[in-house]
């Protein structure tokens, strides 16, 4: 759609990349299952496991 806007007007690409990159930024940074990843806790044994071989 950004790409489209370019043969209607220059202005109206910039203002349709804006948005497209402010969507982008909304989903990557401030989403739902963003907050659900942060939260839940999780064991990592594997990791622990190798931390102690290598000493």
């Amino acid at each position: 759609m950004t790409m489209l806007a370019w043969f209607v007007s220059p202005w109206l690409f910039m203002l349709m990349s804006s948005g497209v990159v402010l969507v982008l930024y909304r989903r990557e940074f401030h989403s739902d299952v963003l907050q659900v990843m942060v939260y839940t806790p999780t064991d990592m044994p594997a990791v622990d496991a190798v931390k102690e071989g290598a000493s």
